[in-house]
């Protein structure tokens, strides 16, 4: 028999729940919170259409029995559902209560679906489905589906104050009338629970009254009325944060996040895909996740350092989105400084290139109407201009921009504000208040209101040190082409299988060919067939081993078909993902060399031709006459190596030396060994050398003599002053990039720490001598000492070059930091560090 009335009832419930499923679905089925409200909503309309409609289609009881096991797929997990929903609507994380609900659920699922413990059939049908029942109906439904629905409300009544438990402080910084719908969930909640445990449960099971109505199931759908108008409230309304953001950065340079308060990723722009390698819809991701653990979300710190996951290094600026009272969530600005960085660790980790490191600024943002008036600068504007924003603000902005550019950006403009285009990209040169030029990059996008371009909103960054050196790049490739062209040397290129691609204009004159026929040769073609094997085997090895550079000595054909020997060096070139592309070569004509060599090594004076090559001084002398010296002695001494035959050694020296090349030359004559030491050579001309000697005890001529090394150490020590300077230049870098340098002698147990680094520390450098003892117990933290001691002494036993480690240490105010430590362990010739 149909009951009319409770089709209706179900059909009329089942049309509401639709409507508002097909409203909460169009407009944030994306949010967590409205998922969980579609998911509740689905199998309480599932859950009536069974109850009250399709169990009344069937006549027959024994499909009437299956479908009352059917029903039970949906009202069982009903009050774990809603349990869900709760929880993410109070923003609660889910504990052990809600899993140890859950896990009863399923369980109570599986013994209701597989066995007859619970359900057993059909049994009566009034306004809803009544069923005859198993031995544990009632502790499974009292015991396991009722807590669960029983809990939710708890929370329900404890956020909404409904039990006057205290002054809740969460409710403070929502909405005022937030207690309110919680009230009104939890008391209508209340209710339907009320009237769906008494009509199916207490009147049938407990007191016997079978037969009478069994309202559960539309209960349960006035239920999900209750839920709608909190989420209404609170999520659909505050929507258009999803797409806060967009005009301003969706094309600017940096990776901009939208996120919740918990830190759900909302919205982001291009530039924060490319940087976190984000590909489609990124759902239910937290902003955490994009980093390594150093970061953290909740930190109120501006210009905070990370690094992510994608291994890039980024500063991070946050601010809070609030509407009203309400705090909607968090907008995060990330610029990557991974170039910065890296530059930083290469700087510490050699000390061959210091230079001096300069922060780089923050961009200037600001706005404009269409015609040019600022209507907003940021700090960052002011400090890097030197106008104060009242001077900016009203004003028109081309007469910030250098002469010789206001024409053409005025006419950039123009055309971008007639275009189709929503943003675009230039360089142009600015002035400072003070006169001073800096070359800025625009990023301008338009801002539209009521669909007309109503502002222009541009991003610009300092890039004048890149024009810079762009400018001094173009100048070194002219002054490097002006060197080729008027080498003496012949300068070529060729592919790497040998065919030219350049030579210069020596080149030309020497093969007595115009430079189009040799670039149309190959360059082992001009090399005599008895000798082309070798010099091919030869520059194979080369471009096989991949080896830098080279010298080798070749034959070759000349104009006139006349052969001569040349010595060249050959840099291998390399494409961008390092194969060998090519050789730059470098030939010198060598035949004279060439055949006064062979001239040498058929004579018995051969070898003199390695003293005469050698890049050391090389001379043979006693105290009073200098006997040989070969050409790097004599350019050592400012002079040609005839002219100091027969002078003596000592008129070179400098005075204050004197006395030590006497003692010296003693101990040589009494057969001693004399390591190298230094003197001072004054050269003719007045200018002084410092040079590096080695006497070894030999005879002239019958007669006792010293064979003289001589090395000149002059712009060796040049180079080290540099370096020197260099390092003075890399302390005030430190201090302020805020890195800070320590040297350790692992010997002498000697440490001396940077000035940054006492400030790092925030130790006394006038009072506190650190020692590597007094470093490790007094500032490193000590759950890291035996880590870091540890970690020391394995790289040094292990003949490691370098250490890259994290450790805490404890501040002098008692603040526990982390520290990012950088080292370059040294050895000595023996290997000791």
């Amino acid at each position: 028999m149909y009951s009319f009335s409770s089709i209706i009832l179900a059909v009329i419930a089942t049309i509401v729940n639709s409507i508002v499923f097909g409203y909460v679905a169009s407009n944030s089925k994306s949010n967590k919170i409205s998922r969980a409200y579609l998911i509740f909503l689905t199998f309480t309309a599932l859950y009536v259409i069974f109850d009250c409609i399709i169990i009344q289609a069937f006549n027959s009881i024994e499909i009437k029995d299956v479908i009352v096991k059917i029903q039970a797929l949906f009202w069982m997990p009903l009050s774990i559902l809603f349990l869900n929903f709760t929880y993410l609507f109070l923003r609660k994380q889910r504990d052990k209560i809600f899993y140890f609900f859950t896990m009863g659920t399923i369980a109570s699922l599986f013994i209701t679906l597989f066995s007859d413990k619970v359900l057993l059939g059909f049994q009566v049908f009034n306004f809803g489905t009544g069923g005859f029942t198993g031995p544990w109906f009632l502790p499974i439904s009292f015991g396991v589906i009722i807590p669960p629905a029983v809990y939710a409300l708890y929370l329900i009544g404890i956020e909404g104050r409904v039990f006057n438990l205290g002054k809740n402080q969460k409710l403070d910084k929502r909405e005022p009338y937030l207690e309110l719908q919680l009230r009104i969930l939890f008391i209508g909640s209340v209710l339907c629970l009320i009237i769906a445990v008494t009509s199916n449960i207490i009147i049938d099971e407990i007191l016997g009254y079978s037969g009478k109505a069994h309202l559960a199931s539309l209960s349960i759908s006035i239920q999900s009325i209750f839920l709608l108008p909190a989420i209404v409230k609170y999520n659909f309304l505050n929507q258009p944060m999803e797409t806060l953001g967009d005009e301003l950065y969706l094309n600017s340079s940096d990776a901009v996040l939208i996120t919740s308060e918990g830190g759900i990723i909302i919205n982001l722009n291009k530039a924060a895909r490319n940087l976190f390698n984000l590909i489609g819809p990124v759902m239910d991701m937290n902003v955490k996740e994009l980093f390594y653990t150093d970061y953290n979300f909740f930190s109120k710190k501006d210009n905070v350092e990370a690094k992510t996951k994608t291994d890039y290094y980024v500063s991070i600026s946050q601010n809070t989105i609030t509407r009203g009272n309400l705090s909607l969530g968090n907008i995060l600005v990330i610029r990557d400084i991974t170039k910065g960085k890296k530059a930083e660790e290469r700087l510490i980790k050699s000390e061959k290139a210091y230079r001096h490191v300069i922060e780089s600024s923050s961009d200037i943002i600001y706005n404009t109407d269409v015609n040019g008036v600022v209507t907003y600068v940021n700090p960052v504007f002011e400090k890097i201009s030197g106008y104060k924003k009242e001077e900016l603000v009203g004003i028109d902005i081309n007469p910030l921009v250098a002469p010789d550019f206001q024409q053409k950006i005025k006419e950039i403009y123009f055309e971008f504000f007639n275009s189709a285009e929503d943003h675009f990209t230039t360089e142009v040169l600015c002035q400072k208040k003070n006169g001073e030029n800096i070359w800025l990059e625009l990023n301008t996008s338009k801002i539209i209101a009521d669909k007309t371009v109503s502002e222009f909103s541009t991003i610009s960054r300092d890039i004048t040190e890149r024009k810079n050196t762009e400018q001094a790049l173009q100048e070194s490739e002219k002054r490097y082409r002006l060197l080729v062209e008027n080498s003496t040397d012949m300068i070529y290129k060729t592919d790497k299988y040998g065919n030219y691609t350049f030579v210069n204009q020596v080149f030309v004159k020497s093969s007595g060919l115009t430079e189009a026929e040799i670039l149309k040769m190959n360059c082992f073609d001009k090399v005599p067939e008895e000798y082309r094997n070798d010099v091919i085997k030869f520059y194979r090895t080369q471009l096989e081993n991949k080896q830098s550079v080279s010298y080798y000595e070749l034959p070759c054909y000349v104009a006139k078909n006349k052969i001569i020997w040349v010595g060249q060096f050959s840099s291998l070139e390399l494409d961008d993902i390092g194969d060998p592309k090519g050789y730059s070569v470098a030939a010198r004509d060598i035949t004279e060399r060439k055949l006064a060599t062979d001239a040498l090594k058929v004579s018995e004076t051969r070898y003199r031709s390695l003293i005469e090559t050698s890049p050391d001084g090389i001379s043979i002398n006693d105290f009073e006459n200098i006997f040989y010296i070969n050409k790097s002695g004599a350019n050592i001494m400012g002079e040609k190596p005839d002219t100091l035959i027969n002078k003596p050694f000592i008129q070179y020296i400098h005075p204050r030396d004197i006395d030590k090349l006497k003692d010296v030359i003693l101990r040589l004559n009494k057969g001693e060994k004399v390591s190298r030491f230094e003197m001072t050579v004054v050269r003719k001309d007045g200018s002084e050398r410092i040079i590096e000697a080695r006497g070894v005890s030999t005879t002239h001529d019958g007669k006792p003599a010293i064979l003289t090394f001589l090395r000149d150490r002059t712009e060796r020590i040049k180079v080290e002053s540099e370096v020197k300077a260099s390092r003075t230049n890399l302390a005030e870098a430190q201090k302020m990039a805020k890195i800070g340098s320590f040297q350790y002698n692992l010997n002498s147990d000697k440490v001396v720490w940077s000035e940054a680094l006492y400030n790092i520390y925030g130790l006394d450098q006038k009072t506190y001598k650190p020692t590597n003892n007094k470093f490790l117990n007094e500032v490193v933290h000590p759950d890291d000492r035996q880590y870091v001691k540890k970690l020391v002494d394995n790289a040094v036993k292990n003949n490691e070059s370098s250490l890259d480690y994290f450790h805490k240490i404890v501040h002098s105010d008692g603040e526990k930091k982390i520290m990012h430590a950088l080292a370059e362990i040294i050895y000595d010739d023996s290997g000791q560090a």
